[in-house]
């Protein structure tokens, strides 16, 4: 499947927002191991948010190619009140 956002952090492990095969949206985590967690979402918000915490604990913290990733993430959703990094 195509991914709509993806996002390689550190060694192996992949996060990524993909269509669902039956509508709907997949978030799913890979890791080097080849261990797949995939979960069903019914609208693209619920999918962005089920990444979006993480990736700001990951920016804040300054890892490498997080405030990208989220910025990215944030350009796939619908326009809602969010707090900046940092705050």
């Amino acid at each position: 499947m195509t991914a709509i956002w993806l996002w390689n952090w550190g060694e192996g492990v992949r996060y990524a927002i993909e269509p669902g095969a039956e509508g709907g949206y997949d978030t799913v985590v890979e890791t080097g191991f080849g261990s797949l967690d995939r979960e069903h979402w019914d609208t693209l918000d619920q999918a962005t948010a089920h990444f979006r915490d993480a990736l700001v604990d990951h920016a804040e913290a300054g890892e490498e190619g997080a405030a990208g990733a989220l910025a990215a993430l944030d350009a796939l959703s619908t326009p809602t009140e969010r707090p900046p990094l940092g705050e």
